[in-house]
C-alpha cells in the first residue's frame, strides 16, 4: 500500500491507516524464518523510519505523550537491528571499491574484508529475538487502534512540517561550516524525514510536490552514500597506516566523499532556500485548494 494519504479520506483516518499498514509490513518482514536477512531487516528498518516521520508530522494530532512513547519505541526497534544492516552495507561498499581497484587488495586489506564478511554472534539476530520484536510490534499495532487522533485539517500538520524543514536548514548550515560525519548524518536524518512527510501529502498536489521531492530523494541518497563511506572509514581504523593497500583505500573513500558532499550541497541549495514558515504555508495552501469542491477548485 502506498505511503501516502488519500484524497477524500479524513486526515485522522489516513494517519491511522498508514501507521497500521507500515506496522503490518514491518511485522511481515521480521517474522521468522527470514527469506533474506539483509533485505528483510532493511525493509523493516525503512518501515520504522517512515513510521517515525509520520509520527513527527502527526504529533499534534495524536498528542505529545503518545508521540513521545511511540517515537521512542520505533527508534529502539531500528537501533536493535542496525548492526546487521550496517555491516552488510560496509562489506558491499568495500567490494565495490576493490572490484574497480584490485591493486588495493594487500594481505591486510583482504584480511579486513574477510573479517567484515563474518558477522560476530553479538550482532546476529536470532529467530527468538525476531519473535520478541514481532510480538512488540503486534502490541504496537493494537495500541494504534486506540489512538485518539484529532486531525480536522492541515492545521495540525503544518507546525511539524515547518519544524522539520527548519531543522534541515540548521543542519545544512552546520554541515557546510563543518562537514563532519556526525553533522552530515544529522542533516541526512532531517532530509529523510521531510522526504517521507512530503510523500504522505504528495497526492494533494503532485504537480508541485513530486518534482521537489525527487530532488530531496537524490539529496538523501547522496548523504546516505557519504554516511556509508564514513562508517567504512571507521571500520578501517585498525589497519596499519603503513599498509599501502589500506592507505590507497582510505584515499579513494575520502575522494568519493568529497564528490558526494559537493553534489549534496549543490542539490540542497535550492531545496532549502525558502523560509520555513512560507514553506509550510505553501503546502497548507495546496491542501486547501485540493480539498475544495471540484467545480470551485477548477474555477468553474
Amino acid at each position: 500500500m502506498p505511503f501516502e494519504f488519500k484524497i477524500g479520506e479524513s486526515l485522522a483516518d489516513g494517519i491511522r491507516r498508514v501507521l497500521q499498514s507500515e506496522i503490518k509490513s514491518a511485522i511481515g518482514s521480521l517474522t521468522p524464518p527470514l527469506k533474506n536477512a539483509e533485505t528483510d531487516i532493511h525493509d523493516a528498518r525503512k518501515r520504522f523510519k517512515k513510521i517515525r516521520a509520520l509520527l513527527v508530522l502527526a504529533q499534534d494530532a495524536i498528542g505529545k505523550k503518545a508521540y513521545r512513547r511511540e517515537n521512542r519505541f520505533y527508534r529502539d526497534c531500528g537501533r536493535a537491528l542496525a548492526a546487521n544492516r550496517e555491516q552488510a552495507v560496509a562489506l558491499r561498499r568495500l567490494d565495490q571499491i576493490l572490484q574497480g581497484n584490485p591493486s588495493f587488495v594487500t594481505p591486510a586489506v583482504q584480511g579486513f574484508r574477510d573479517q567484515l564478511a563474518m558477522p560476530t554472534e553479538a550482532i546476529l539476530t536470532t529467530d527468538e529475538e525476531l519473535r520478541t520484536w514481532v510480538s512488540a510490534l503486534e502490541q504496537a499495532h493494537e495500541r494504534s487502534g486506540f489512538f485518539k487522533i484529532e486531525a480536522p485539517n492541515f492545521d495540525v500538520l503544518a507546525p511539524a512540517l515547518q519544524q522539520v524543514y527548519h531543522a534541515g536548514q540548521v543542519w545544512q548550515s552546520r554541515a557546510l561550516a563543518m562537514p563532519l560525519p556526525e553533522n552530515l548524518h544529522e542533516w541526512r536524518k532531517q532530509v529523510k524525514t521531510l522526504w517521507y512527510q512530503l510523500r504522505l501529502i504528495q497526492p494533494i498536489y503532485p504537480q508541485m510536490i513530486t518534482p521537489f521531492n525527487l530532488q530531496l530523494e537524490a539529496l538523501a541518497e547522496a548523504l546516505g552514500d557519504d554516511h556509508d563511506y564514513a562508517d567504512l572509514l571507521i571500520r578501517l581504523d585498525p589497519l596499519s597506516d603503513t599498509d599501502e593497500g589500506a592507505l590507497a583505500l582510505r584515499r579513494e573513500i575520502e575522494a568519493l566523499q568529497v564528490a558526494l558532499r559537493q553534489h549534496a550541497f549543490a542539490l540542497a541549495a535550492p531545496l532549502y532556500a525558502e523560509r520555513p514558515k512560507p514553506f509550510a504555508a505553501r503546502h497548507h495552501a495546496y491542501w486547501g485548494v485540493m480539498t475544495l469542491p471540484p467545480t470551485f477548485a477548477l474555477g468553474a
